[in-house]
């Protein structure tokens, strides 16, 4: 049921030294089991701080892709062109799954004017490096996208996030994603393992990590049997 493993890093960053070690053991772990691992950080900031970015994910947590946000222009991504050269991946952040996100990228009327034009800067990078990009596009907004815009996004490996917690339904879009030929990714994360949702695990009898682990994998069960996923 799970293919890959999406670390949200300001979880591990907000405790210090100890967290940023379990980051990269949980990271080591992972990719033992032979799934792949996204450092979930949404960096995006000048070339020569991106470029320590990339020595962070890649050369040093060791991950297999990244999280990146595209507002401060195409050096975003071109920083990272030697980590992507080899074969690494990074998602940048198109259309957010937040609710105020998606305000922003349709204040300027019916049409995402927003999303327009990082799509055209997107769509020049990807010139370069045909292989190594991604997108994310909240599972909340993807239904509502013009049809246009969606029929391009769609060819590209997509980090959809927003199912579970946030509430997205599987619209008939998110549906078309489980049969693509292109690789994407539907990731849950408080819908599985109850952090942030207490609802989901006051009733349960969890008296150990063992309990809890049990607990985890009969939830990812049963989300994948309910939603089809």
């Amino acid at each position: 049921h799970v293919v890959a493993v999406k670390f949200q890093s300001s979880f591990f960053e907000a405790l210090g030294v100890p967290g940023w070690e379990a980051l990269r053991r949980a990271i080591q772990k992972a990719q033992g089991l032979g799934l792949p691992v996204i450092w979930d950080a949404k960096r995006g900031d000048i070339s020569s701080t991106m470029e320590a970015y990339g020595q962070v994910c890649f050369d040093q947590l060791h991950a297999d892709s990244m999280t990146i946000t595209p507002y401060m222009g195409s050096d975003v991504i071109t920083a990272l062109g030697s980590w992507l050269e080899q074969g690494r991946l990074v998602y940048v952040v198109f259309v957010p799954s937040n609710p105020s996100g998606k305000y922003l990228w349709e204040a300027q009327g019916s049409q995402p004017v927003i999303a327009q034009q990082v799509w055209q800067m997107l769509l020049d990078c990807r010139q370069n490096f045909p292989q190594g990009l991604g997108f994310v596009v909240g599972a909340t907004i993807l239904e509502s996208l013009p049809e246009e815009l969606w029929q391009e996004v769609v060819q590209f490996p997509l980090l959809v996030p927003g199912l579970g917690f946030q509430g997205a339904p599987l619209g008939p879009r998110l549906r078309q994603l489980q049969t693509a030929k292109v690789p994407h990714l539907l990731p849950m994360s408080r819908g599985l393992t109850g952090v942030g949702d207490p609802s989901l695990v006051q009733n349960q009898d969890l008296k150990s990590w063992k309990d809890y682990r049990q607990w985890v994998q009969q939830r990812i069960e049963k989300v994948s049997h309910d939603s089809g996923v």
